[in-house]
Parts: structure tokens; C-alpha cells; sequence
């Protein structure tokens, strides 16, 4: 019978990479808007930003998914099934804002980008 690892979790590496990608994301409408409208160079290595950090977002939340979620509920069901459920719920919201900027930049490309995004960001 194989031996059951009782350690607990590091969990530092989770909240730097938590807040990399809160810094990163909350960066984006700065850094879009500063792009002018006929620069298409700046356009692109923003626009190249923007898909590395939603490839890299969604590639976490799959980790996340697949991995930490099921042991948190296997490790404590009735204690954790409300974190357990939140972090379902958010990353169902976050997925659905990754997929729509995705569409937006294959259809459109980078200067289309950034009217969607002042879109966006205008209507909060």
C-alpha cells in the first residue's frame, strides 16, 4: 500500500503567481490605451502581451482545475466546499472574459483591441 503524503501544501508559489497576474491584467488598460493609432509596431507587442497572459491565465486555471481543486475537496469536503465552489464560479467568469478578448483579437487584431477595451473598461 503506497504511503499518503500528510504534508501540508506550500502555497507561496500560488499567491506570487496570483499576484503576477493581478499586476499584469490590472496593467492592461494603461498600457493599451497608451498605444496611438498609427503605431502598429507598439500595437503588436501589446497585443502579444495581451495573448501570452490570457494563454498563460488559462493554462493556470486548468493546473488549477485539474489538480488543486480536486485534492482540496477530497481533503476536506464540508470545510472547503464553499472555497471549492468560489474558485469554480470565478474562474467560469475569468474563462468567459478570456475567450471573448481572444475572439476580439483573432477577428480584429490590436488596434481593434484597444476600442474594445476602452469599451470595456468604460462601462464600470
Amino acid at each position: 500500500m503506497a504511503k499518503q503524503n500528510t504534508r501540508s501544501a506550500d502555497s507561496r508559489d500560488m499567491y506570487a503567481v496570483h499576484t503576477m497576474f493581478r499586476r499584469e491584467f490590472g496593467a492592461l488598460p494603461t498600457l493599451i490605451r497608451r498605444v496611438t493609432a498609427h503605431d502598429g509596431a507598439r500595437a503588436r507587442i501589446v497585443a502579444d502581451h495581451v495573448a501570452l497572459l490570457v494563454d498563460l491565465l488559462h493554462v493556470h486555471h486548468r493546473s488549477e482545475d485539474d489538480h488543486c481543486r480536486p485534492k482540496l475537496a477530497g481533503r476536506g469536503p464540508q470545510d472547503v466546499a464553499p472555497i471549492v465552489e468560489l474558485m469554480r464560479s470565478q474562474h467560469q467568469v475569468v474563462d468567459a472574459a478570456l475567450q471573448a478578448t481572444e475572439t476580439v483579437m483573432s477577428r480584429v487584431g490590436p488596434i481593434a483591441l484597444k476600442r474594445y477595451q476602452r469599451k470595456v473598461f468604460a462601462a464600470r
